[in-house]
This record gives structure tokens, sequence and C-alpha cells, in this order.
């Protein structure tokens, strides 16, 4: 009841994410591919782990991209993408890959392809741009639901039409559904 609720309601609580910065701690690239502007699938060298995953560093990701385990162990990638994200990724069972882009990202929700439907598989990080009053954007536009995980504390993110999604994004900018 009312009469037993007391206090101030305030919703005025300041709150910043820092910008997100490009982690410092992976292991050498792998020598291919360094693009993928066409149909690519790629099976990394070893499995990998959590804290030292297979790492790639690419200069475009348009194309498509499928990811594939090593044998049936869990496989754990790092990709690096300098440029914008526009790709279709297709996360094959048992790969965990962490995503991280320096540009904008446009994709339509059946290009987020995580056969899992776990979140925490396909996980897409937003590098903050040098210059703060660069605008940065993650668009996602129908048809098509996904599962992933957005971390982007400098970008727009917008959500067209009505994709299901299942996961979280967590330090945007502003988002609009």
């Amino acid at each position: 009841p009312n009469a037993y609720i007391t206090g101030t309601i305030d919703n005025n609580v300041p709150f910043t994410c820092p910008p997100f910065k490009m982690p410092t701690d992976l292991p050498p690239p792998q020598a291919a591919p360094t693009s993928v502007t066409s149909t690519v699938s790629i099976t990394p060298p070893v499995a990998g782990t959590a804290t030292v995953p297979t790492y790639y560093l690419l200069s475009s990701l348009s194309g498509k991209l499928t990811i594939n385990a090593v044998g049936g162990a869990q496989t754990y990638v790092a990709i690096h993408v300098t440029s914008d994200m526009t790709a279709h990724i297709d996360v094959k069972p048992n790969v965990h890959v962490k995503i991280f882009f320096d540009g904008n990202m446009d994709v339509k929700g059946r290009d987020i392809e995580n056969v899992t439907n776990l979140a925490a598989n396909l996980q897409y990080y937003a590098i903050s741009p040098a210059n703060p009053a660069t605008t940065q954007y993650i668009h996602i536009d129908p048809p098509g639901d996904f599962a992933a995980t957005f971390y982007a504390p400098s970008a727009d993110v917008v959500l067209h039409g009505n994709p299901d999604l299942i996961g979280t994004n967590f330090g945007a900018n502003s988002v609009s559904v």
C-alpha cells in the first residue's frame, strides 16, 4: 500500500561509458585472410581459448564469413575489422567469436547467423572513434532475427522493423527501435 512507500524518485543519474579501445593483449594475427569481400569460410588452425583466441586482422568484412570449429572443440576467435561492417556472419556450433570494428555496422538481421542462438557466442564491439565528434552507428534492418551481443559506447544503434533480438545492447550512445 502507498502508506508504506516513502522517498524521492530521482531519474537524474549521470552515467557515461568511457570510449572503447581495441584490446592490446591479443596474439599476433593469422596470415590469411586479410579481407573478406566474397564468400569465405575459415577454420582456425587451433581452437584457442577465451583468453588467447585465434586472431584475424581484416581490412574489409563485406562478404559472407563462415567461422567453423576446430574438430568438435570449443573454438575461440577474435576478429578486428579496420573499416565498416557490412558482412553476413555465420557462426557454427562450438564457436565463440568477438568482432571488433573501427567503423560503422550496416546489416540485415538475417546476416547475423549464430547457429547456437546463444548471444554470448557472437559478440560485437564498436571501437570508439579517435575524434569524439565523429558519428558512429550500428543499423540492423529487416528481415531476420538474431542472437548476439553489442558493446558500442560511442555508437547510435538503430533496429529497423521488427527483428527478434536474443542478447543485449550494452553501452550504446543511443538506441532506436
